[in-house]
């Protein structure tokens, strides 16, 4: 803009982005610039852009500070002109510009049924169920997790509710990230997971046989504890029930406070109780280390199958819309044919 010799040079640059919002933010980031370069303290008080600007182009600052206004109010003025467009916007009004020659309605209007998309995109992966064993794994876990949740087996409507977070920009950009992976490393990831988690549970159940062995080696009951929480945390850890809850009061600072009832308790079991006392704060502690770990790891489990299946469904859609716009491309470049030996 600062460099172009036309009266008008924003009439004559032409930006491409992919998404609306970030449309807005280059407009607002070169609009935020010039009200910043526009202002005179500017001058006293140069910004690193404007001291950069100021060097590469060889102008003053005070030029600079006079041709900023000029171009705020005129980009301002002429609001419509200042062409920071999405890519769809951008060939939309291209192809508007040669409706005629393509023999289209020139009132065309563009429409994106992106159900009609999601579904052909699902019917054609659950097509190759069968032919594809990685594929057909994945499908029968989707269909097995979804009956173990007391839910209907049948997967269709699930692929098309899954499908639709692609037609969301903030979720499709992190689908993106897996776009490489394939069938088989979800179910690879997944193995590994599954073997991991059977790790911590047996590593759990042990810490909590070895913790009740050193309650009982020590004379200790469970009724000695105060109000036998302790003995029965890790009493619920050996029946691999992991399902505890980290908020009770009587967990609070293990390792200082009293763990038995002061009033019914002789001085000879308070005092077994303290001598074991560290090692009990430590094992709750690992404990509790371990049940976070392994809670993480069985939601980060149970969330593969259906990532693996969007991944999939992304993957049919992209292969979808190639060929579409493939085959779309080709008839266009027949009609321009056409036309151009017409000419």
């Amino acid at each position: 803009l600062f460099s172009s010799t036309e009266k008008d040079p924003y009439r004559y640059i032409l930006a491409i982005t992919f998404t609306n919002k970030a449309v807005q933010e280059m407009k607002r980031r070169i609009i935020d610039n010039l009200t910043e370069f526009a202002n005179e303290s500017i001058i006293d008080n140069p910004s690193v852009m404007f001291r950069m600007l100021s060097s590469e182009l060889g102008i003053t600052s005070e030029a600079l500070n006079r041709k900023a206004k000029i171009l705020l109010k005129k980009i301002l003025h002429n609001y419509s002109a200042f062409e920071i467009s999405t890519i769809d916007k951008f060939t939309q009004r291209l192809i508007r510009n040669f409706a005629f020659d393509l023999k289209l309605p020139v009132n065309f209007e563009v429409e994106l049924d992106t159900d009609i998309l999601l579904e052909e995109a699902v019917d054609n992966l659950i097509s190759r169920a069968g032919s594809d064993n990685a594929l057909s794994d994945i499908l029968i876990d989707f269909a097995i997790e979804k009956a173990n949740d007391d839910r209907s087996w049948n997967i269709t409507y699930d692929f098309y509710d899954v499908a639709k977070l692609l037609t969301n920009e903030n979720h499709f950009n992190h689908v993106l990230k897996f776009a490489d992976k394939s069938t088989d490393n979800f179910l690879e990831l997944k193995k590994t997971l599954f073997e991991k988690i059977g790790e911590i549970k047996k590593e759990i159940v042990f810490l909590a046989d070895s913790t009740l062995e050193l309650i009982s080696n020590h004379g200790l009951e469970f009724y000695d504890f105060t109000g036998s929480y302790l003995p029965n945390y890790f009493k619920k850890l050996t029946a691999q029930n992991f399902d505890v809850s980290f908020t009770p009061k009587w967990q609070e600072d293990l390792i200082n406070s009293r763990l038995y009832p002061n009033s019914k308790t002789s001085e000879a079991v308070a005092q077994r109780i303290k001598d074991i006392q560290p090692e009990l704060a430590k094992s709750f502690g690992l404990s509790k280390r371990m049940i976070i770990q392994l809670k993480f790891l069985t939601n980060f489990y149970k969330n593969i199958t259906p990532l693996s299946v969007l991944n999939s469904i992304n993957k049919e859609l992209q292969l979808y819309l190639s060929l579409f716009f493939s085959y779309f491309l080709q008839i266009q470049y027949i009609k321009f044919r056409s036309m151009l030996s017409c000419l």
